[in-house]
């Protein structure tokens, strides 16, 4: 697989995005790609550092053609064993980081939950081979958060308004709670930051609601790892424009 050039230009735009924007600034003075290895040194995330201290951005090799593909939930193990697998020169992967720099503790329940299920889904495949094999609701779920969240979290007395901003696709509803201090919408899903970061601006991010006791960042995370633990199956899966102006100042 071809490298992808080294683009700076497109970090500092996806500072304006990305929940902890001086990670993105810090990777944009780099003069050239960075290896795997070394991600964690140059996202310069305390809170990635001090919430998990051994945690490894590992170095993830291309598959050969004809190798058998890995038992499914490898990823996952991986990662609660401490190893990010990470392709090299991989813009999605490193947008992944970034995602990491900011919710830590999130990220590691989310795979950690997204373990849980799947080991549950192929250990009643192997008591009963006939049980269809196609992943879960909730499994699906935790993807679309992972890869395409908007992340609402809210103080609690603003959880009807923010449910009914949902419900509409109302953007501005939720631009005014933001501004009033109520709710802070951040992106949380990695491809949906790398679409923002590319100027695809009418992108829909899947809104993922839930409340806390501060708008600080590290309290969101906190909060945020405690909420996929019990997500279950969403009601619609409709994806929510981005508000706009979007607020992406790290807390």
């Amino acid at each position: 697989m071809s490298s992808s050039p080294w683009a700076p230009e497109l970090l500092l735009e996806a500072a304006r995005f990305a929940p902890d924007p001086d990670a993105a600034r810090r990777l944009a003075a780099l003069p050239s790609w960075p290896e795997p290895g070394a991600y964690g040194l140059h996202l310069g995330s305390g809170r990635l550092a001090s919430r998990l201290p051994g945690l490894v951005f590992e170095l993830q090799r291309p598959r050969p053609r004809r190798a058998p593909a890995p038992p499914p939930g490898s990823y996952d193990a991986s990662i609660l064993e401490g190893r990010v697998p990470t392709r090299a020169c991989n813009w999605h992967d490193l947008f992944n980081a970034l995602i990491w720099a900011a919710f830590p503790a999130a990220k590691m329940a989310l795979h950690g939950r997204q373990r849980e299920l799947i080991l549950g889904r192929t250990g009643l495949l192997a008591a009963a081979p006939s049980t269809p094999q196609a992943r879960s609701r909730v499994e699906d779920t935790l993807a679309m958060i992972d890869e395409g969240g908007l992340l609402l979290p809210h103080l609690p007395g603003a959880a009807e308004a923010t449910q009914e901003a949902i419900r509409r696709e109302d953007p501005g509803a939720l631009n005014l709670l933001a501004g009033q201090g109520a709710l802070r919408p951040l992106v949380f899903g990695h491809a949906l930051l790398e679409h923002l970061a590319r100027g695809h601006l009418q992108v829909r991010g899947f809104p993922f609601a839930f409340p806390v006791s501060s708008l600080q960042l590290s309290e969101i995370d906190e909060a945020l790892a405690g909420a996929v633990r019990q997500v279950g199956e969403p009601p619609d899966r409709r994806g929510l424009p981005v508000p706009a102006p979007f607020w992406a100042a790290a807390g």
